[in-house]
């Protein structure tokens, strides 16, 4: 029975699995994890989870050296992976939770740019709106 506990393990730990990413390609939406668990064995290229691709997109990739879960689909054969998945990134001792972020506020916290492409209305309903910034304010 133990043996074949083993050999469940070890199957599913070749599918599912936690490990930091190494290299990251933007355009493709794409990145290579390092599997610790696995004497440090990187993963081809997996696909970026999105929360949508088709009209609505929401585009993310994780950075080099975060923590990801990741899972990888075996080809029909069996004996090896056709594709697989980064499904997120995830808070830890090393990199945690924005200051400020709880329950009832979300925090957007990046050192790049952010882009907000709207097709309709851009309504803001909010009790205060604070701009703070070194730069200009410019309204087309």
């Amino acid at each position: 029975m133990a043996t074949n506990m083993e050999e469940i393990y070890k199957a599913l730990s070749s599918m599912i699995f936690i490990g930091n990413v190494t290299t990251v390609n933007e355009a493709d939406a794409t990145a290579v994890v390092t599997v610790e668990d696995h004497d440090d064995k990187t993963t081809s290229a997996l696909s970026v989870l999105q929360r949508g691709s088709n009209e609505s997109k929401d585009y993310w990739v994780p950075d080099i050296d975060d923590q990801v879960l990741c899972i990888r689909l075996p080809n029909k054969s069996g004996r090896g992976f056709n594709s697989g998945f980064i499904v997120g990134a995830f808070y830890s001792d090393i990199h945690t939770i924005p200051a400020g972020a709880n329950s009832n506020t979300r925090v957007l916290d990046t050192p790049g740019n952010l882009l907000l492409k709207i097709g309709g209305n851009l309504t803001i309903k909010a009790g205060t709106i604070d701009i703070a910034g070194g730069g200009d304010v410019v309204v087309g």
